[in-house]
Order: C-alpha cells, then sequence, then structure tokens
C-alpha cells in the first residue's frame, strides 16, 4: 500500500496542479507469488513525495510484519523506484532506491527498525554469540546463562515464542523508547546427544502486529548418539528391563574422550570397546550371580576433553535379573548359552535368540534348583546296571565299553524326562541341554574308565579288595 499520490501533472511544467487528486495503492500477492521475483507496480507522475511511504504487511514465520520505508522528498521523472522486501538473518524488511532507467542508483534510504539485540547492554558469555546483523543468537550445546537487552521502537513489546528443552526465558519491560525495550534472561541446560537443533524466538510486536523477530539457535551436542540408548531430559537412559550385549554406539567429536564410571558397590557390566573415535556400548553379565535378584543397575558415560575437563555424565540402568546358571564338570551352563564356554562373551546366547520355549528370563531360577533331580536316580542305576552287566558276562573291554554305554544311556533317559517334566521343554531342546553337549565327552570317559579297570583290577585285588 502506498499513500499520498498525486495523480495529474501539466505537461510542460513540474508543479503539480492545485486541484490534483490523492489516491491510495493498494495490491495483493498470493503465497510464492512475489518469491525472487519481480513485478511492476505502478506508473507515477513527477511530484514532491509530501513524505510519501511504502507501508508493506507480509506473512513470514507464523505472523504478520508490517514495515514502511519513505520516498525520496522528488519523485522525478525518467526515474524507477525500487520497492525491495527480503529477509534478514530471522527477520523481514523493506527499502526504497531509485535510480536512471540505466543505472538504477541507490537513494539510501533504510528500513524501518524491527528489533535488534544491543551488545554493549547484554551479557554474553563464552559460547553464546551475536551475529553481524544483531538479528541472532548462537548458542554451543553447553548451554549457558545470559541476558539480552532488545532494542525496538517505543511501545513494542517483547513475546517469546518457541519452546527449546532445558531452556527457560523470561522478559523484562524496559521504558525508554529505542533504548532497550525488554531485558530478556536466557538460562540454556547443555544439549544432550541424539538432539538436534533448536529454536527459540522473540518476537517485536505492536498492536498484535509483529514488526520484527530476533532469532535464539540452539546448536545440537557434537556427541552423536545411536542405537538401543535413547536418553531422556534428564540424561539418563533407563531400559526397565534386563538387557545385553550391544547397547549403542558412540561417536566422538575431536578431541573428546569417553569412558564408564560405576559406584564403588557396583559391577562393571557397562564397557566401551573400541578404538578412535568410534565406539560400541556393550553390556556383560555374571555367570550366577548372588545379587541378580532384579536391582537396579547403574553404569555411567563420562565424556570430556582429553584432560578431564567439561565432564557430561549420562546414565544408564537396566535391571539385573542375571541369567540361571549352573557348573557342571567345571563349565558353566545356562538358559541362555547353549555352547558351553561362557568365559567369552561372545559365547553367550542374548535373549533375543534365545531358542528356548520359555522366554521369561525372571520365571527361570537356577538349573540346578529341581530340574537335574532326575540325574541322580539316573546315576545309581547307572552304577547297578555296570556292575551287574560286568559280572555276569567276560571282564574284557568290549564288555566293560557296552555295559557303561548301556547305564549311561539309562541316565540320560531318567535325566532328561525328570528334566522336561520340571521345565515344560520338549525333547529336541531338552536334550540340547543335557545330552548332546557330554556325549563327547563322555565317550571318552568311558573307554578311559574301561581302560583303567582292566589295568587295576589286579593290583587292587592284591590288596584285598573283591574282584
Amino acid at each position: 500500500m502506498t499513500r499520498i499520490l498525486c495523480d495529474e501533472q501539466l505537461l510542460f511544467r513540474p508543479a503539480v496542479p492545485a486541484d490534483a487528486g490523492e489516491t491510495e495503492f493498494r495490491r495483493e500477492y498470493g503465497e510464492g507469488e512475489f518469491m525472487n521475483s519481480r513485478r511492476t507496480l505502478l506508473y507515477l507522475c513527477e511530484q514532491p513525495s509530501g513524505g510519501m511511504t511504502a507501508e508493506v504487511v507480509v506473512a513470514f514465520g507464523g505472523g504478520l510484519h508490517r514495515m514502511a520505508a519513505a520516498f525520496p522528498a522528488d519523485l522525478v521523472r525518467n526515474r524507477i523506484y525500487v520497492l525491495r522486501v527480503h529477509g534478514a538473518g530471522a527477520d523481514v524488511s523493506v527499502s526504497v532506491s531509485g535510480g536512471t532507467w540505466e543505472e538504477g542508483a541507490s537513494v539510501g534510504t533504510t528500513p524501518a527498525p524491527g528489533g535488534l539485540i544491543d551488545p554493549a547492554a547484554s551479557s554474553l558469555p563464552e559460547g553464546v554469540t551475536l551475529n553481524a546483523a544483531q538479528d541472532s543468537v548462537r548458542v554451543d550445546s553447553r548451554g549457558g546463562e545470559f541476558r539480552l537487552a532488545v532494542r525496538a521502537e517505543a511501545g513494542t513489546e517483547v513475546e517469546i515464542e518457541g519452546l527449546v528443552r532445558g531452556v527457560t526465558a523470561s522478559v523484562e519491560p524496559a521504558a525508554r523508547s529505542f533504548e532497550p525495550v525488554a531485558t530478556v534472561a536466557v538460562s540454556a541446560g547443555r544439549r544432550l546427544p541424539g538432539e538436534s537443533r533448536a529454536y527459540l524466538y522473540l518476537n517485536i510486536v505492536r498492536d498484535g502486529v509483529r514488526l520484527g523477530r530476533i532469532a535464539l539457535l540452539f546448536e545440537p551436542n557434537p556427541v552423536q548418539l545411536s542405537g538401543g540408548i535413547v536418553l531422556d531430559g534428564e540424561g539418563n537412559c533407563d531400559f526397565g528391563r534386563y538387557v545385553d550385549g550391544e547397547l549403542g554406539r558412540l561417536t566422538l567429536p575431536e578431541g573428546k574422550v569417553a569412558r564408564v564410571e560405576f559406584d564403588a558397590d557396583e559391577d562393571p557390566w557397562l564397557k566401551l570397546d573400541g578404538e578412535g573415535r568410534s565406539l560400541r556400548i556393550l553390556a556383560g553379565w555374571k555367570p550366577n550371580d548372588p545379587k541378580a535378584d532384579g536391582r537396579v543397575q547403574e553404569g555411567r558415560i563420562v565424556i570430556s576433553q582429553t584432560d578431564g575437563s567439561d565432564a557430561e555424565r549420562y546414565a544408564v540402568r537396566r535391571r539385573n535379573w542375571g541369567l540361571p546358571v549352573v557348573e557342571i564338570g567345571g563349565v558353566w551352563w545356562c538358559k541362555y548359552n547353549l555352547r558351553g564356554n561362557v568365559k567369552e562373551f561372545a559365547d553367550q546366547i542374548p535373549i533375543g535368540a534365545d531358542p528356548a520355549d520359555i522366554p521369561e528370563l525372571v520365571e527361570m531360577n537356577h538349573i540346578g534348583d529341581g530340574k537335574t533331580g532326575g540325574y541322580i536316580l539316573g546315576y545309581i542305576l547307572c552304577a547297578l546296571i555296570v556292575g551287574a552287566l560286568s559280572r555276569k558276562f567276560a571282564f574284557n573291554f568290549k564288555t566293560l565299553c557296552l555295559s557303561m554305554v548301556l547305564g549311561v544311556a539309562v541316565c540320560y533317559a531318567f535325566g532328561t524326562i525328570w528334566f522336561m517334566a520340571v521345565t515344560g521343554l520338549n525333547l529336541a531342546t531338552s536334550m540340547s541341554y543335557c545330552v548332546i553337549p557330554f556325549l563327547p565327552g563322555d565317550a571318552v570317559k568311558i573307554l578311559l574308565a574301561a581302560f583303567l579297570a582292566l589295568r587295576l583290577r589286579k593290583p587292587l585285588a592284591a590288596q584285598g579288595f573283591a574282584a
């Protein structure tokens, strides 16, 4: 909208007729219609501007911006006047420039002021910087507390728009015109790994119309965290259940190092694996842990500078139900480890890959608690069968081996049936626990026992033992 226009002029004299009328020019453009484009608005007669202004209302950033720019004192013929509407940082401004048909030189007009930060009256600590246009503030990931003195026209107000986790801001109005109209106190916590860049806006408002905007940019944490570890607003990750294996991956920026720490009475169940800046976050376990009663286990990932300064701590928690295990023949066996050797973390079958029929870890007690009772009876029967057969038939290597094979088979049968009845597991799974892993070792033991029995029979008989 342009106000105070003369609609006629004498052809050979620059004077404006006394009875020349005035009119008001308006034009609206739809969304995107005026973007990166140029339009001819109107043709004017040569005349004194008489304080003529161009007022532009722009919908931008979710609000209306009302701006005004003044024309030169005299509008002369054969001259182009360009009304420019353009973005400037987080603001929009309007200006008028004029020149000949060929040159288009500037006439030095300025946009109507919106809102700026007064650096001299503000308190900006390390890590909080102001851009050259004084309309945007950048806050690095460490956060901090600072105060911003906002300069704007008299009668304007500052309104805060947006919500950023860990950031609080409040406005303290001032009284003098085009001095700081308000002071904004900001308290920003450290940005967490995984959080994206965030914005807070200080809107300069008068009569419900936004005249300008100051942007506060909160930079993301340069530490990258991926995988199953998701931090809450306090920087903690509580799985609320038992977890193990790889929990996530940590990528560090240049100059940062990471480690894990625990309370004095806690086992080191969490560790960082890898070299350089890319690390795996692993959760381990302790066989037959006497403290595995469902309690909360906590470990903290500590990220700092190489000298230990500027440390940030993130807690990881799980429920320590442990693993149901028992030692058989010097080897630890458990529901989630079918390979037998649990001395190495890689030998563990994690919960997610459990092939058994009972998925609820907390319902599984130690394997020795009643589940192997059938083998006690089986051992007795095994000894009776081997003794009876070795006495009835010829006492030789072949007879001893066959009798022990039969006795061990009976022991397996009683023990496996008992195990299936107690646990509810099927035959194939029960045999994978109770039979198949022990077959190679038992075969070697049978051969060795038959050999020793033949070699020791006579010496033992000479010492008075019955043959």
